[in-house]
């Protein structure tokens, strides 16, 4: 069993518990912070939302990167050598001779405090540390950001007018401190953190010399003799929660390289496995190539399960309604394995799903990376999504379709669906006939119905399997209608044959 170092709050800690332990159960169990709260353990509440802290270097100067997180699903090994902020972490410290023992609240506790931002109190401790990591973070302050910041929190009484309402006094109050390249004393004047954050990145440098930050595992310290491999853990931990406490685990982490997770290498796009779907949206390739990424992937989850959820751990949760996976295979994705002898072999997405939930991947091989080819000016890429809420929910029918044009003539096709099929299905037929073809209504109108031929859902609590057809079929038109409004008759389109 492996000793953990880090930081909780104020405090630094030294602990033997299990690697797999979530921080959740840590911080109410041992180390009784019952200001996070428990509630659903599946990372759709955010009443346990908490701050991590990695040290960095900026400017040549030691520096903290704090991202927001799900503590439900976040596993107490890798706090090793980071800072843990819950909700008593952002309180100021006592501040009155009347009452010493009484924390004083900070910049966004007294906003949602004086707009009536919280009722029965049990969902702020979430909000209150996600309003509190934008203000640390975000690259542009605005009421918006926030609002966005929080689309992991849900409030089941109060409303979220008056939550908004908070946010429009905080942001006014720290306008300014994102032009500045360490914005946390600033911060702390203004009262929205405690002093002691302005002392963590030397206390996290000193931390880090005495402690080894090498990737940890429970039991047997030899790589590929575990029993599970954990990335992000945020469907992992919600499925087998009790069978990692009794098993050895392998925490891979973010990427710790010299290169950028997400690089360019000779016309290809390049990704460690372990890169955060959150860090793929902030890479500036992906700004640069796929601009409406930046829109596609507000369908995907939340802020602080992107802070967490893994390209690697994406595709390989084989999930047939996978956001990122539809993605992937609609830009063509390749992978890299790696073996445990080293040996490397690379396979195209589309032919690494055998069946459901089985991979084309022997038992000590890892992903270690994926590629796919970067866009030029004739391609075009568009995803689409249907689910019962639009934001924080997993599809009933989603699609991502690719296409290089030379003109108005299709060279190169590429097509996905999910949530029609046992697996993520790349839409092989569907792209052998768009090839070659003009752009043209008719076009589109038997892609459709070659897509759907392609399928075979069945009804569940999504919907019924025609319903999912058809559903498929209108978000092939809207591929379509959103790629080539100029070029295709919507009236003749989305008529009924």
């Amino acid at each position: 069993m492996n000793t953990l170092h880090f930081i909780l709050n104020d405090h630094e800690v030294t602990t033997n518990e299990h690697s797999a332990t979530t921080v959740l159960d840590f911080v109410r169990r041992s180390a009784h912070l019952t200001g996070t709260k428990e509630g659903c353990r599946e990372g759709d509440c955010g009443a346990c939302t908490v701050l991590i802290g990695e040290l960095q270097t900026l400017d040549g100067k030691p520096h903290v990167r704090y991202i927001s997180a799900n503590s439900c699903l976040l596993p107490l090994g890798e706090m090793h050598g980071k800072h843990i902020v819950t909700v008593e972490g952002v309180t100021l410290a006592a501040q009155s001779a009347e009452n010493p023992t009484q924390p004083a609240l900070n910049l966004v506790q007294q906003a949602m405090v004086d707009t009536g931002g919280t009722q029965c109190g049990f969902c702020t401790p979430g909000f209150i540390v996600s309003m509190t990591g934008y203000s640390l973070t975000a690259q542009n302050l605005t009421a918006e950001g926030m609002t966005q910041a929080i689309d992991g929190n849900v409030c089941r009484c109060t409303g979220y007018a008056s939550i908004k309402r908070a946010i429009d006094r905080i942001i006014p109050a720290i306008s300014g401190v994102e032009a500045q390249h360490n914005r946390i004393p600033t911060l702390v004047t203004k009262g929205l953190l405690p002093e002691y954050f302005s002392t963590i990145a030397t206390r996290l440098l000193a931390l880090q010399n005495r402690i080894n930050t090498e990737v940890l595992l429970d039991g047997d310290e030899l790589a590929h003799t575990h029993d599970f491999t954990i990335g992000g853990g945020t469907d992992l931990f919600v499925q087998k929660p009790e069978a990692l406490l009794k098993s050895r685990v392998r925490l891979l982490g973010p990427p710790k390289v010299p290169i950028m997770p997400v690089h360019e290498e000779e016309g290809w796009c390049v990704m460690d496995a372990r890169t955060p779907v959150a860090a793929f949206l902030a890479s500036p390739l992906i700004k640069k190539h796929i601009p409406q990424m930046q829109y596609f992937l507000t369908l995907f989850a939340s802020t602080p399960i992107r802070n967490r959820a893994t390209l690697g751990g994406n595709i390989n949760n084989a999930s047939p309604i996978g956001d990122m996976t539809a993605i992937l295979l609609a830009l063509n994705t390749e992978l890299t394995l790696l073996a445990a002898n080293g040996t490397e072999r690379t396979i195209e997405l589309r032919n690494y799903y055998k069946g459901y939930k089985t991979l084309d991947r022997a038992k000590d091989e890892l992903v270690e990376t994926l590629r796919f080819k970067l866009s030029d000016r004739g391609t075009v890429f568009n995803y689409e999504k249907v689910s019962r809420r639009t934001y924080l929910d997993i599809a009933s029918v989603n699609t991502a379709l690719q296409l290089r044009l030379a003109g108005e003539i299709i060279t190169e096709a590429h097509a996905s669906a999910g949530g029609v099929a046992a697996i993520p299905l790349y839409l092989s037929k569907t792209a052998q006939y768009l090839v070659g073809k003009h752009l043209s209504t008719e076009t589109f109108r038997e892609a459709a119905s070659i897509a759907v031929s392609e399928t075979s859902p069945i009804s569940d609590a999504r919907g019924t399997a025609d319903y999912k057809r058809l559903l498929l079929r209108q978000l092939f038109f809207a591929h379509a209608l959103d790629l080539f409004p100029e070029r295709v008759d919507a009236r003749e389109l989305l008529a009924m044959e």
